[in-house]
């Protein structure tokens, strides 16, 4: 699975500064680049299964998560994999499950410092790992006053990192703590002579650009101007990341390419340049023009990726222009009509028999009109996110937009879409506009809605290895105390046509929770009908979560023929005394073990 390595870090990032953001993808921290869920299978079957997080949750494992924290023996020459993996892991753990617990642990993680000599041997591999996770877990508790600690470590890693570290280090850093990260990324950029040249590991310079704040903006323009000069015939891909910095945070830089894109630019540097440059556009009213300029066209010629830059930067203008009614955005909204307005009869977006038409660009250009008030199209945009035949992603581009834009009915309609979510699968998945858009779609349905809980219907998605499912789960844990009211009824209701992975995700996602959805989860570990994988997975939570009637629901799962090895697990997670003939009476529950409630912080 490939990695953007900041993952959801730049994501939040790259959307305060204005600038488009990458789209964050599975799990990713600073040593694993796999998906955050474990299959029980895989976990979940021996002795030590009661103590593992991805078994029984976060508040029963608690003990053997902090336990996994301890730094171990560090001694030079030795392979140290033994507890360094699992440690990994519990960090990892204590971010996705948000717990603040941790941070004691981490933080001394972060203060390991390479001894004489390590350089070159195994030692930097796990002491630099260590402490990049370390920053990785920390920015998500949010712990503030390690940010001084996380610059220290990215300078450290310009030289003696690898792999990935400094790339997620400054991730890290930008999400705790946006001005440090803008201070360090500009003094970073402006130390640069070689841009052509990756950090030591692989890690590209010009990432830190995006990280440079408008508050730094008079210290970045004598830095940039400097490096745009020097990389003017060096390396064209910097000069033009450059010059978009320059754009994004110098006013007369913006207004002077601004001229430029709106009349004939071909054979200057702005040809090869165009998509960095119109990146940055669409934070002024004056960018309508230069937007408009750059949509689809109407013959075969049209330059697809400049246009789908061009759709989403007129949609952003359309969110930054939302309210204001000043003359400047009166004109604005008045350019953009008149030139989708042109455009509506264009093939890409009117025409299924042409070769540039394409289901995205209607939905775009369907949601650019009705972010000007245009209801056929509006309602065009709401038939999208309705047809229950797509497979294309289009359906959640288009819910995308429409919560963006406020539009009447996005939010029944994303919370229908995302319903059907455990059962949509997206055929297209390839570039900008699809990556990521189940989590971007999550992230503004909870924006508008944090209170609904259908959001939390995500923790089932069908693309459970993407970045939305467990995006869910943090989200969720990071509001455990005060949870959506109806979230468990909301997954209970969802569960029965998800995939049994997902189920199973979603159910360790709720034992964040404490106790509070064992009632809904009892009731599936009960009914008849369900597929039987998934009617496992609530069997298992119901030993997980301590349910005073486990054995009366172990036995009516082995009188019904549940899946075996549900009923195995349920049994070695806690109800090794129930026997295998037990059968209770409906309403007599024996209680193996003393019930216990689960609290948020015990």
């Amino acid at each position: 699975m490939r990695s953007l390595g900041l993952g959801l870090v730049l994501l939040a990032a790259a959307a305060a500064l204005g600038a488009h953001p990458e789209p964050a993808e599975a799990h990713h921290s600073a040593s694993a680049w796999r998906p955050f869920y474990r299959e029980r299978y895989a976990v979940c079957t021996d002795a030590r299964a009661a103590a593992r997080v991805h078994c029984v949750g976060p508040l029963r494992a608690r003990p053997a998560l902090l336990a996994a924290l301890a730094v171990g023996d560090l001694a030079p020459g030795l392979d140290h994999e033994a507890w360094i993996a699992p440690a990994h892991d519990a960090a990892v753990d204590a971010a996705y499950f948000h717990v603040p617990d941790a941070i004691p642990a981490l933080r001394r993680w972060l203060a390991l410092r390479l001894d004489p000599g390590e350089a070159r041997t195994h030692g930097l591999f796990d002491k630099q790992g260590l402490r990049t996770e370390a920053a990785f877990a920390l920015a998500r508790l949010g712990d503030t006053a390690s940010a001084p600690a996380i610059a220290d470590l990215l300078r450290e890693l310009e030289t003696d990192g690898y792999g990935a570290t400094w790339e997620g280090a400054l991730g890290s850093l930008a999400e705790l703590d946006p001005a440090r990260a803008s201070t360090y990324a500009l003094d970073f950029v402006g130390r640069q002579t070689d841009f052509k040249t990756s950090l030591p590991g692989g890690s590209g310079k010009l990432q830190a650009l995006d990280l440079i704040r408008a508050a730094d903006a008079a210290a970045a323009a004598p830095v940039l101007a400097r490096l745009a000069a020097e990389q003017e015939h060096q390396y064209d891909h910097a000069y033009c990341e450059l010059v978009a910095t320059r754009v994004r945070l110098d006013p007369r830089v913006h207004a002077a390419v601004r001229e430029q894109l709106v009349e004939s630019y071909g054979g200057t540097w702005l040809a090869g340049c165009a998509e960095s440059v119109l990146e940055r556009f669409g934070g002024e009213p004056e960018d309508a023009a230069a937007l408009v300029r750059h949509l689809g066209r109407p013959d075969a010629g049209m330059d697809f990726g400049v246009a789908n830059l061009a759709y989403t930067r007129i949609l952003e203008l359309e969110v930054t222009l939302a309210g204001r009614h000043d003359a400047a955005a009166t004109h604005a909204r008045d350019v953009l009509r008149r030139g989708l307005t042109e455009r509506s009869a264009w093939p890409y977006v009117a025409d299924p028999t042409s070769r540039t038409y394409a289901p995205h660009y209607v939905a775009l250009h369907a949601a650019a009109l009705a972010g000007l008030g245009d209801a056929a199209a509006a309602t065009r945009l709401a038939a999208l996110v309705d047809d229950p035949a797509d497979h294309t992603g289009t359906a959640w581009l288009a819910a995308l937009y429409a919560l963006r834009l406020d539009l009447d009915g996005a939010v029944e309609r994303t919370a229908a879409l995302v319903a059907r979510g455990p059962t949509y699968v997206d055929a297209l998945r390839t570039g900008f506009l699809y990556q990521g858009v189940r989590l971007r779609v999550l992230d503004a349905l909870v924006a508008r809605a944090p209170d609904d809980p259908r959001w939390t219907v995500m923790l089932l998605d069908g693309e459970l290895r993407s970045d939305a499912a467990e995006h869910a789960l943090d989200l969720l844990a990071r509001t455990a105390a005060h949870p959506p009211r109806g979230t468990c009824e909301a997954i209970a209701a969802a569960a029965p046509t998800a995939q049994p992975e997902a189920v199973e995700h979603a159910f360790l996602a709720l034992t964040v929770l404490g106790d509070t959805c064992r009632p809904e989860i009892e009731a599936l570990a009960d009914q008849r009908g369900l597929p039987d994988q998934v009617r496992g997975a609530a069997l298992e939570f119901t030993a997980v979560l301590d349910s005073p009637r486990l054995c009366a629901h172990l036995a009516r799962a082995r009188a019904d023929g549940v899946w075996a090895p549900a009923i195995e697990r349920a049994v070695a997670l806690r109800a090794p005394r129930c026997g295998p003939t037990l059968v209770q009476p409906a309403g007599h529950g024996d209680q193996p073990l003393p019930p216990r409630v689960f609290h948020q912080g015990e």
